[in-house]
């Protein structure tokens, strides 16, 4: 479930597996495990990275 706008506290703790937006191409990934972490997507010279 992908989420549009700002993550919050309280919508972060609620979050199931996935890759979870929060606005200008900054991600909080939830593996099946429970981990967390945060990815940025960037642009370099024209390309983006995967």
């Amino acid at each position: 479930m992908a989420l549009s706008g700002k993550l919050t506290k309280k919508r972060v703790e609620n979050l199931g597996p996935g890759r979870h937006g929060d606005g200008s191409d900054l991600y909080l990934v939830v593996d099946p495990s429970g981990a967390w972490r945060w990815t940025v997507r960037v642009v370099v010279k024209g390309q983006k990275n995967k």
